[in-house]
């Protein structure tokens, strides 16, 4: 007797031994390696009938695996099996041999072996799993059992396994149990309908005609405080979608809490001396979802709201006090709004907010935000704390009192309150999170758009903006502010040339200088284009702040003349910041467009200014360079842009400053206008006069000709071609309305056919044109066509008279 009370015989032995070993484990590998052993010994313990009393060390996943395949299998050791096998599947180990063997022992007339397969199940499946359909007889003649163990541990089997198409079998059943005289039951048959009603919210499919409402509250009113507080989580969940049937439940509601408040429940559902406070959050999560915008309801709890807030608040510094009052407040803020519940709650909430926990601080601020928002009034109450949290180490709870600063902005702080996110946006805490500083950088564009005190200090906001957080933001607001900024006055003109052009130098300091700019050209490639896109996190100015730059220097840069030093620059100065910091940034194509497109326009300016080329001709060596290796790029977009400059530079100043006036980005063509400006119809007399001249019209290639209307799809098979749309579409050219004369940033789409006729029609009256002062008539300099340039063409580079 005495040895067997001091070496008592442990059941689980081999289980004890497993979970000591894996807690022993020191990597991953000898983890894999035990409960792979683990699955053998299972599997040789599942089938193997002679392997049934050798429990000694061989590999437990066989051995388990046979053991529970046995037909002679010792049930009493079925439970350790069950155990064990969750145990491997737990740890990521495939258990699927299983499966069968948990089936089977559920059916057990064992409570223990059952209540271990139940669990089991519930672990390994799930209730689209098709072994499921061998379950539901067991399922149901334990749910008729007279046992109520039993019955509960079947209906917790219900809520997890039966699927849509096995409801109907045994909803009868379970509707039958919220009668069971075991309140244990009674809230389990509620917890089976919750998940039943999850599965078909809309009722039209196994609940079809079911009225669940009807159910729960019956059980709302039930004496044990266990069922009535599962049925609180299944109202809640049916009043999540239409609240409004439920409304009538409000007086039973604030009555459940009054009780609750007042200490009526028995002493076992006390926290903490608090009088059952789970129960108390569910009712008031419940009480919101019911009172949201509508007053008559918002009136009848309104008392009993204030009662719970003001009992929990004064009710000790628990955690779960405060969790009542968090709950209670934003009951009150989400309801119709009351005065005095505000007033109370926003008293409630400065002990939150001051206390020297970091949670619930974080959740003070919560609750203040969502009183501010209600109404704003409240917040000036709690400015200095609100912002002594902002010195906090901790950087979520710095981001959530940034989020309620936003909430509070008017338009006398909002200076201060951008400033605020500006830093937090430039601190390390944003550094990796791409979706915080798009958020950190939204908010700051909004309240810039809301609040701005003028366009100057919006300009300049938003160029910060750009800078810091300019690859999270879409380039539609550069797009705005560009429209911005030509719509202001020279004031206003003169103020954005001299702050980009303080950027530019401090960009262009950090970044080499002009060296990098000549050396890195703009030819184009795919490399530039990966660069670019790391360009913020290495300190480069992001594309969209360039894109921006480059528009309203090439607008306005001629104004930098007149700004005073440091940065008082001349046009060719301007061009040359402009190539240093676009060149050093690796851009991508579209913003070396921009960048073609800003330096035709300054040099533009300088020809009308100086009436002619001067001794240093158009361009400094640094915009020659750039043009030069433009012209000769593999993209289009940049050589036609490339050849266009050097074609509109060689025209007379009178006809330049009328092709590229000086501020002229707002103005708007009338439709006849736009119409003849498709058409190109004002070159036809010249294309006239060429041609009766002897010069020979030009013959586009036969997809032109299709695209024009000219030839049709039985056309071209004739002629042996692909249809256009077969083909691969013809790449869209900039034309004058890609030199960035109206606002869009980004250049014109390669691939409309549309835009490609209308582009290589206006070439073809351009070439016409250039005929009549002597030559054939041919398409544009260095412009790939099908089908090449017509008999008697030549093909001059526009380059060899304006760079030599």
């Amino acid at each position: 007797m005495l040895q067997q009370l001091k070496a008592p015989k442990l059941p689980f032995r081999e289980l004890d031994l497993l979970v000591k070993a894996i807690g022993e484990c020191r990597s991953k590998q000898e983890e894999d390696r035990i409960i792979a052993a683990e699955v053998d010994t299972l599997k040789q313990r599942l089938s193997d009938p002679r392997l049934d009393k050798t429990r000694g060390r061989s590999r437990e996943v066989d051995t388990l695996k046979q053991r529970l395949s046995d037909p002679r299998l010792d049930k009493t050791r079925g439970r350790e099996y069950m155990v064990r096998v969750i145990y491997c599947e737990m740890l990521g180990h495939d258990a699927s041999f299983a499966y069968i063997p948990a089936l089977q022992l559920a059916s057990d007339p064992s409570l223990l072996t059952k209540k271990a397969a139940y669990l089991a199940l519930t672990q390994l499946l799930d209730y689209k799993h098709e072994l499921v359909l061998l379950l539901v007889n067991t399922l149901l003649s334990d749910l008729k059992s007279d046992n109520f163990v039993v019955v509960a541990s079947a209906l917790v089997v219900t809520s997890k396994l039966i699927g849509p198409d096995l409801v109907n079998a045994v909803l009868p059943l379970v509707i039958e149990r919220l009668s069971h005289p075991r309140e244990s039951v009674r809230k389990k048959a509620v917890m089976a309908l919750l998940h039943f009603h999850q599965m078909d919210p809309d009722r039209s499919g196994p609940l079809a005609g079911v009225e669940l409402e009807r159910h729960f509250r019956t059980t709302l009113c039930d004496k044990e405080p266990s069922v009535m507080a599962a049925t609180l989580n299944a109202l809640a969940s049916l009043a999540a979608t239409n609240p409004a049937p439920f409304r009538q439940l409000i007086p039973s509601l604030t009555s459940i809490l009054k009780q609750v408040v007042e200490h009526r429940l028995p002493k076992a559902y006390d926290y903490h001396r608090f009088p059952a406070p789970f129960i108390q959050i569910k009712l008031l999560k419940l009480l919101r979802l019911l009172g949201a915008g509508d007053k008559a309801a918002s009136d009848n709890m309104s008392a009993v709201v204030a009662a719970t807030l003001r009992r929990a608040a004064a009710g000790g510094s628990h955690t779960i006090g405060h969790a009542i009052v968090y709950e209670a407040v934003r009951t009150v803020t989400d309801i119709y709004p009351n005065p005095q519940l505000l007033a109370a709650a926003a008293e409630a909430v400065a002990g939150l907010i001051k206390s020297s926990s970091h949670n619930l601080k974080y959740c003070g601020l919560t609750a203040l935000a969502a009183i501010t928002r209600v109404s704003p009034k409240y917040a000036q109450e709690h400015q200095v704390a609100v912002i002594d949290c902002l010195e906090d180490p901790d950087e979520t709870l710095k981001l959530k009192t940034l989020e309620l600063l936003v909430t509070m902005t008017k338009a006398n702080n909002v200076t201060v309150v951008v400033e605020r996110l500006m830093a937090f946006l430039r601190s390390t805490a944003c550094g990796g999170d791409e979706l915080l500083r798009r958020h950190i950088a939204g908010q700051v564009v909004s309240l810039a758009e809301k609040y701005a005190p003028d366009t100057a200090w919006f300009v300049r906001v938003m160029a910060e903006v750009f800078e810091v957080g300019g690859d999270v933001l879409q380039p539609q607001l550069a797009h705005n502010l560009c429209r911005l900024i030509a719509e202001q006055d020279s004031e206003l003109h003169a103020t954005a040339v001299r702050l980009f052009m303080q950027i530019l130098d401090n960009g262009t300091t950090s970044s080499g200088g002009a060296a990098a700019a000549a050396a890195a050209g703009l030819g184009g490639g795919a490399a530039a284009a990966a660069a670019a896109a790391g360009s913020s996190s290495s300190g480069l100015l992001p594309e969209i702040l360039l894109c921006c730059i480059c528009w309203v220097l090439g607008e306005y840069g001629s104004l930098a003349a007149q700004l005073p030093p440091p940065h008082k620059a001349s046009i060719g100065q301007v061009a040359d910041k402009l190539c240093a910091a676009v060149a050093s940034a690796q851009p991508s194509p579209a913003t070396r467009a921009h960048l073609l497109t800003a330096i035709t326009k300054l040099a533009a300016r300088q020809l009308v200014s100086q009436g002619g080329p001067g001794p240093a001709g158009v361009l400094r060596p640094e915009a020659q360079d750039l043009l030069s290796k433009a012209g000769s790029s593999s993209l289009v977009e940049l050589q036609q842009r490339a050849r266009e400059a050097a074609a509109l530079l060689k025209l007379p100043p009178t006809v330049l400053s009328a092709v590229l006036p000086f501020d002229g980005s707002c103005e708007e063509l009338e439709p006849a206008e736009l119409e003849e400006a498709r058409s190109l119809s004002f070159l036809d007399s010249y294309v006239n006069q060429a041609i009766a001249a002897g010069a020979q019209p030009y013959n586009p290639p036969p997809e032109l000709c299709h695209e024009l209307g000219i030839l049709d799809a039985e056309d071209l098979d004739s002629l042996g071609l692909q249809s256009p749309g077969a083909a691969a579409a013809v790449p869209a050219l900039g034309g004058l309305g890609g030199m960035g004369l109206g606002l869009g940033l980004m250049p014109a789409a390669a691939g409309a056919p549309a835009a490609a006729a209308a582009a290589l029609g206006q070439q073809r009256q351009q070439s016409a044109a250039a005929a009549a002062a002597g030559g054939g008539v041919r398409p544009a300099a260095g412009t790939a066509l099908k089908g090449g340039p017509a008999k008697g063409s030549s093909i001059v580079d526009p380059f060899k008279d304006l760079l030599g």
